[in-house]
C-alpha cells in the first residue's frame, strides 16, 4: 500500500526476475532450434492482445512482459521512432490461454497446459485485508478467462466440424463442388484462417500455490504434479503429439464429432 501512496506502480521488485531471464535467454540457440514459440502480451494504451515469436529481439524482455501481471509487476515498456512510450503486461490480462493465436498457426493438435485446474473447490479461508482480496480476485479472474479461452477453441472446432458435415451432406444430395464453394463461400472466409485442431488439456486436480506465491516447496509440488500428470496421461499423449501432418478432414471431422458428443477432453 505504501509503494500506492509513493506512486510505485508494482508491488514488487522484480530487477531479480529480469536479471535472471536476461542471463538465460539465449536468441541464438532459440532461432537454431526451428521451434516456434508464441508468448501473449497486451498493450496498455490499445488494450490490444499480441502474440510475440521467436524472431523478436530482446525475446528476454517479452518474456518478462508476458507474466507482467498488473499491480503486482511492473509493466515492460518500450519505445517507438520518435521515443513514444508504450507499456506491455501478461497476455493473460486478455488471453491466459493463448489458443487463438496458436490456431492460426494450423497445427494437427494442440496440448493445452494448465497451472490450476479449471473447476475449483470453494476456499475455505477468509480474506482479512486488501492485498489478500486483491490476490484472490486475480486469481479468479485468471481462472476464468483460462477456461473461456479454451471454450472458445473447442468452439472454433466445432465450426469446422460443422462445415465440414454440411459439405458432406450437399454431396450427398447431388450438388456439384462449385455450387457447393458458392454457397458456402462466407463460411469458408470466416474460418479459412483455422484448421481442425482437436485439443488435450492437462490440469491439475488442485490448487498447488495462491497466485503469485513465490514459494520453492509449492514449486517443486507442481513440477512432480506435472510430471505425474504425463505419465498418467501418456497414452492419450501419445496418440495426440504423434498424429500424422496430413489427414483426410472429413474422417477428421467425424471422429472428432463422435468425441466431442463423448466428452472426452480430446
Amino acid at each position: 500500500l505504501a509503494g500506492f501512496l509513493v506512486g510505485e506502480d508494482a508491488m514488487y521488485d522484480t530487477r531479480p526476475l529480469r536479471k535472471l531471464l536476461k542471463g538465460f535467454a539465449d536468441e541464438e540457440k532459440l532461432a537454431s532450434t526451428g521451434k516456434k514459440l508464441r508468448l501473449g502480451v497486451v498493450n496498455l494504451q490499445s488494450g490490444d492482445f499480441k502474440a510475440i515469436d521467436e524472431t523478436t529481439p530482446d525475446i528476454h524482455e517479452w518474456v518478462y512482459g508476458s507474466c507482467a501481471m498488473p499491480v503486482y509487476f511492473d509493466p515492460l515498456t518500450t519505445y517507438d521512432m520518435h521515443g513514444a512510450q508504450t507499456q506491455w503486461v501478461d497476455g493473460g490480462v486478455r488471453d491466459v490461454t493463448p489458443l487463438g493465436a496458436v490456431l492460426e498457426t494450423k497445427p494437427s493438435a494442440v496440448l493445452a497446459v494448465r497451472a490450476s485446474p479449471g473447476k475449483k473447490a470453494p476456499k475455505e479461508e477468509y480474506f482479512p485485508n486488501l492485498f489478500k482480496i486483491a490476490l484472490r480476485c486475480a486469481g479468479i479472474q485468471t481462472s476464468e478467462v483460462e477456461v473461456n479461452d479454451t471454450k472458445v477453441a473447442n468452439w472454433i472446432n466445432d465450426l469446422l466440424t460443422a462445415r465440414e458435415q454440411q459439405r458432406t451432406f450437399l454431396l450427398s444430395e447431388g450438388m456439384p463442388e462449385d455450387k457447393i464453394a458458392e454457397v458456402m463461400r462466407p463460411i469458408n472466409e470466416s474460418l479459412g484462417k483455422y484448421c481442425l485442431s482437436p485439443i488435450m488439456v492437462l490440469e491439475p486436480d488442485e490448487d498447488v500455490s495462491d497466485t503469485l506465491e513465490f514459494n520453492q516447496k509449492s514449486i517443486q509440488s507442481a513440477i512432480d504434479k506435472g510430471r505425474k500428470a504425463v505419465d498418467d496421461n501418456w497414452p492419450e499423449l501419445d496418440r495426440l503429439l504423434n498424429r500424422p501432418e496430413s489427414y483426410d478432414v472429413g474422417e477428421i471431422a467425424e471422429a472428432y464429432a463422435e468425441v466431442a458428443a463423448s466428452g472426452n477432453p480430446v
